[in-house]
């Protein structure tokens, strides 16, 4: 049996129409999409979670997305968080299935973050890119550390949250930082007044691995070598708080200081102090030793016995 040849002729302009209103479809559908209603709902979500959400400018993105232009996320304790450009889009075949997906594509602190995250009910999913990250700019770090960081931010987020009130997250976050440093700041210690007066000090390449699980977060990795100093983290964890910047901080870590640091200017005076202020808390080999307390957002130092 021999399969007719199709009828171009006629198929042509049939598939020519068909494209048409789709193209046409989808175009009426980017032009009305309601981008002003969703930042209403955005605002609402948003304020349930302790957060007020503003934006100088909104708009459509992709077929069923929305886009906003100077975002701003505001918490009740002050903190902000500034974004230059948000976009979200939904996916179209994940939707046919009843499971809401969003392509996430944000400009932040002169870098970008993409990726897409499950919303609503059931098992969600966030998959991240990072990408060029400036820690110089990010406020909301500096107001609270207290300290100005500077560094250049790449890695991965890959996390899954389970469906449920009591779920445990599992996954991993994998961060890396280019040329970190410190270029001053305020470090609190325990029995000082005042704080302490940190240096310009470089800490070269920071590696931060931590594996989600069991309700806890664990520090596989927390490294920089290569610079004045050299810091590693000891057993350093964290409880899995539901406003994830909350969670309970613990460990240890452990500084070394460079001999050549000393050398630079600015930094001589200050070697006495240091080793008198952390004088119990300095080990056999030179190094220093921190007990590590307070939340992800204000993580808290103090001197440990070494």
């Amino acid at each position: 049996m021999r399969l007719r040849k199709p009828d171009w002729n006629l198929l042509r302009p049939r598939l020519g129409y068909a494209a048409f209103f789709l193209a046409a479809f989808v175009l009426a559908l980017r032009l009305t999409f309601p981008a002003e209603a969703v930042k209403e709902r955005i605002i609402v979500e948003a304020g349930a979670r302790g957060w007020v959400f503003d934006a100088a400018s909104v708009g459509p993105a992709g077929l069923l997305g929305f886009s906003g232009e100077g975002v701003r996320f505001d918490d009740q304790a002050g903190l902000t968080v500034p974004i230059d450009r948000l976009a979200a889009s939904l996916r179209i075949l994940p939707l046919l299935a009843g499971k809401r997906r969003l392509d996430l594509d944000v400009r932040i602190f002169d870098g970008r973050v993409r990726g897409f995250a499950d919303v609503g009910e059931g098992e969600r999913t966030y998959r991240f890119t990072i990408e060029g990250v400036e820690l110089a700019r990010a406020l909301p770090l500096r107001t609270a550390t207290r300290l100005e960081l500077v560094g250049r931010v790449d890695g991965t987020v890959d996390v899954i949250v389970p469906e449920g009130p009591e779920a445990k997250p599992t996954g991993k976050i994998d961060l890396d930082v280019a040329d970190a440093g410190v270029n001053g700041g305020q470090l609190q210690l325990p029995g000082m007044t005042s704080g302490f007066a940190v240096p310009k000090i470089a800490l070269g390449a920071v590696e931060s691995v931590v594996t989600l699980a069991d309700g806890k977060g664990s520090f596989e990795a927390l490294t920089a070598k290569g610079g004045d100093a050299e810091l590693a983290g000891k057993n350093l964890a964290f409880t899995i708080h539901p406003r994830f910047a909350h969670s309970p901080l613990f460990g240890r870590a452990e500084l070394r200081i460079r001999d050549a640091f000393w050398a630079k200017g600015g930094a001589a005076g200050l070697k006495g102090l240091v080793e008198a202020a952390l004088a119990s808390s300095r080990s056999a080999d030179g190094a220093y030793g921190f007990q590590v307390y307070g939340t992800l957002a204000k993580p808290q130092l103090r001197p440990a016995k070494g």
